[in-house]
C-alpha cells in the first residue's frame, strides 16, 4: 500500500518550556523505512525535549517513496500574577491581601512571603506573591507594600475632678488634631468636640472615657475609672421656730 506517516505529539506543559513530544506512525510502503525529523534530523520514531514550534518528519521506504506530515507542537501563556495596589491599615488590624492570575493551564493558587492572604503586620512591610497554575507552571514574583499607620494613643486633660455639685470642668482631647472624638462622661451623657464643658449635677464616682479617630482613620480610646468624685451638695432647709 501507499506509504503514509502519521505524526501525533504533546504540547510543551509551560511558557518556554523544552518538554513536548512527537510520535510517528507509519502505514504502507515497503520495509525498511527510514525517518528524518526536521528540525533535528533525528532517525527515531518517537522524540523528546520539544520546544514550541512546528516539527517535521518524512519517512522514506526501500523502494524510495517519502511521505511526511508535520505537527505544531504550542505552549501556554506564562503565568503572571499582580498584586492589589500598594495599602494602608491601622496598627493592630487584619487585612486579607490579594492578586490576580493570568496565563497558564487552569485555575491558579497563590503563595504569600510572608505567609498571607491574611495578614495582621506588626510594622510596614512589603508582600510577595507568586502564581501556579494547574500544571504547576509558576509565576515570576509581584509584591506589595502595607503600612502601618502608627498607634493612637489619646489623652484627657481637665480642670477639676472633685468638688460639690454643681461640679463644673473643662475637659480636653489629645491629640487635638483628632478627626473625631467621643466622649463619655459616665453619667449618661456624651459629647463630640476636642474641648468640653461639662457639669456634673448629682454626687458619685465617675468613669470618663475618649475615643478619637485620626486623620488615616484610625481609632484609639483611653478610660479613666473613677476620674470625678462629684460630692452632693447639701441642701439647707429654713423653718421658723417656733412655728408661726
Amino acid at each position: 500500500g501507499n506509504l503514509v506517516v502519521n505524526v501525533s505529539h504533546t504540547n510543551v506543559i509551560c511558557h518556554g518550556g523544552v518538554d513536548g513530544t512527537a510520535a510517528a506512525v507509519i502505514s504502507g510502503g515497503v520495509a525498511p523505512v527510514s525517518i528524518a525529523w526536521s528540525p533535528g534530523g533525528s532517525p527515531a520514531p518517537v522524540i523528546t525535549g520539544l520546544g514550541p514550534g512546528w516539527i517535521n518528519c518524512t519517512v522514506t521506504d526501500t523502494d524510495g517513496c517519502t511521505a511526511m506530515d508535520s505537527a505544531l507542537v504550542e505552549e501556554p501563556w506564562p503565568v503572571t500574577v499582580q498584586a492589589v495596589p500598594d495599602t494602608a491599615i491601622c496598627a493592630g488590624a487584619s487585612i486579607t491581601v490579594g492578586a490576580t492570575a493570568t496565563g497558564g493551564t487552569g485555575g491558579h493558587t497563590f503563595d504569600w512571603t510572608p505567609a498571607g492572604p491574611v495578614i495582621v503586620p506588626q510594622a510596614t512591610a512589603y508582600y510577595s506573591v507568586t502564581a501556579t497554575d494547574a500544571q504547576g507552571c509558576t509565576s515570576a514574583a509581584d509584591s506589595m507594600q502595607v503600612s502601618v499607620a502608627s498607634a493612637v494613643v489619646p489623652d484627657i486633660t481637665w480642670s477639676d475632678t472633685a468638688g460639690c455639685t454643681p461640679l463644673c470642668i473643662t475637659f480636653g482631647a489629645q491629640p487635638a488634631t483628632a478627626l473625631a472624638f467621643a466622649w463619655d462622661f459616665g453619667d449618661g451623657t456624651t459629647a463630640a468636640t476636642a474641648l468640653v464643658d461639662h457639669c456634673f449635677t448629682s454626687g458619685g464616682s465617675f468613669t470618663v472615657s475618649l475615643a478619637v479617630t485620626d486623620s488615616a482613620g484610625c481609632p484609639g480610646s483611653i478610660t479613666l475609672p473613677g476620674l470625678v468624685q462629684a460630692i452632693s451638695s447639701p441642701v439647707v432647709v429654713l423653718s421658723a421656730w417656733p412655728a408661726v
